[in-house]
Formats: structure tokens, sequence, C-alpha cells
């Protein structure tokens, strides 16, 4: 469903998810990063994209977290200013206030 609304997600037009995740699911967890969303715990303790990896591929195997994310410009807009996407079929950068063009 996220790859749907890939552009959406990119342009900062949802600005936080909560998401039922999977150990399969890191290659998902990985694309939200390249798409400017910071993941962490429920309580919103915010993950590095390595921790992410690590935290996501240890849930146990037919278990699952709820992983909480946000994209970057809701509380840091100046970090992302000239972002690249890394998304191969996305091209862009971050401009505050208009989102990714």
């Amino acid at each position: 469903m996220l790859r749907g609304i890939d552009t959406l997600l990119a342009s900062g037009g949802v600005k936080h998810m909560v998401m039922e995740t999977h150990n399969t699911q890191v290659d998902v967890v990985m694309w939200l990063y390249d798409l400017g969303f910071v993941c962490g715990n429920y309580e919103r303790q915010m993950w590095s994209r390595d921790q992410a990896a690590l935290k996501i591929a240890s849930i146990v195997a037919g278990g699952y977290w709820d992983v909480y994310c946000r994209f970057q410009a809701v509380t840091n807009a100046s970090a992302a200013v000239g972002r690249k996407l890394l998304v191969p079929e996305l091209r862009g950068t971050y401009a505050p206030g208009s989102g990714w063009h």
C-alpha cells in the first residue's frame, strides 16, 4: 500500500504514521528513510537508519512491532534542505514550505 503513495510520502503530505512491522520488512523501513522519514518505537524514541535496520531484522519470526515514523521536516526542516531522494524512480530535493521537487 505504501508504495502506491510514494509521491505523497516524499512530498511531506504524510507527517506521521504508525505501522505494524515484521522482520521481513527491513526494506520497507529503509525505503521510508530514503523518502525523508525517520522511524522509532511507539514511545517515539527515534532510531538512526542503521539502528532501524537492526531492530526490524531482530523481530522474532511471526512477531511484529508497531513502528512510529515521522517526516523529518516536521521537526528539522533545515536538515532536509538539499537532501536528495535515494529512490531511483523519485527525483528531487526538499525545500522548506514547499516539500520535495
